[in-house]
């Protein structure tokens, strides 16, 4: 009887509470970057401003960016399937001094998304070679995408899952990968692609260049990646993960450890592209601020706050450093 009291109760309670109006959730407050770059001494040749990825956006629509180009302009490339985020930089007309010699500023922030990256589609059966992206299929030094241990490996491992009914060639050597590979987490830098198939163990990073290779080797368009993720605490955030290239973009796959990469995660530099590339004799400086930005608040004004806030801390450090 006590225990049906208690149900009884219990009921009763959950259709007060079911019978009350939803007190609506307070707007939260959002993730984003902002970044200041610097240029001084321009070279002959105009560089341009990589921009930093967002892996959990498919691209650049509806993601909530600022730009403010300072003496900088930026003008859109043709447009590239493979990479919207490539801007080259020029000097407003009229701005440049006699001497060449000059300094810009221009700052950009984005709004990240809260979801992680959207897993790659199914890709069916080993893929036809693509000439436009011959780039992402060589083989380099630290990616032997043409040795026949890399080759007779897949062959013997994930060819018998393809003809078991096995739907995704890209999953299945991920798989296989993870089952004949253990990781080593605690060295930073680990074995070579070939060397790690030989022992069974490798690094992070030494399975992300195997996965890659395999990749490659399959006739998959691969590359590596890396970046911040400005949710981890500092001094976690750097992290560096695989991307491949299906039905026209590039897709990222989850960092060996994690089921995917986090929508706080803005890629740096991916393949033989470092960050911020520039032309000889370019110098630059820059700022990468994580940010959060208030319910309703704009974009551009909480990252304008943020990098003057940091340019007041540094100018300050500078001026403690003459004065010793």
């Amino acid at each position: 009887m006590i225990e049906a009291a208690a149900l009884l109760g219990a009921l009763a309670l959950t259709s007060a509470c079911a019978s009350r109006p939803a007190t609506p959730a307070a707007p939260a407050a959002s993730l984003a970057f902002a970044l200041e770059v610097r240029v001084e001494a321009w070279g002959e040749d105009d560089p341009f401003l990589d921009l930093p990825r967002v892996p959990a956006h498919p691209g650049l629509e509806g993601l909530e960016e600022w730009l403010e180009a300072g003496t900088l302009r930026t003008e859109a490339l043709p447009p590239r399937e493979d990479d919207p985020y490539l801007r080259p930089l020029r000097v407003r007309p009229g701005e440049a001094a006699e001497s060449g010699e000059w300094v810009g500023r221009l700052r950009y922030a984005a709004r990240l998304p809260a979801r992680d990256a959207p897993l790659p589609p199914v890709l069916e059966g080993w893929p036809e070679a693509d000439p436009g992206l011959s780039r992402w299929l060589r083989p380099t030094t630290a990616l032997p995408a043409r040795s026949p241990r890399v080759r007779k490996f897949l062959v013997s491992r994930v060819e018998p899952r393809l003809e078991a009914g096995a739907p995704d060639v890209v999953r299945e050597i991920v798989a296989v990968l993870d089952e004949a590979v253990r990781l080593d987490r605690e060295k930073a830098s680990g074995p070579g692609v070939l060397e790690a198939l030989r022992t069974g163990v490798t690094t992070p990073n030494g399975l992300n260049r195997l996965l890659v290779t395999s990749l490659r080797t399959a006739g998959i368009p691969a590359r590596l990646a890396a970046g911040l993720d400005l949710a981890a605490p500092k001094g976690e955030r750097f992290v560096r993960w695989t991307e491949v290239h299906l039905q026209g973009a590039w897709w990222a796959l989850a960092p060996p450890g994690m089921s995917a990469l986090p929508g706080s995660v803005i890629e740096l530099d991916h393949g033989d592209q470092r960050f911020l590339p520039r032309s000889e004799g370019t110098r630059l400086r820059f700022v990468l601020l994580p940010l959060v930005v208030p319910p309703g608040d704009a974009i551009g004004e909480a990252a304008t706050r943020a990098l003057d806030a940091s340019a007041r801390r540094r100018a300050a450090r500078e001026q403690e450093e003459e004065r010793e």
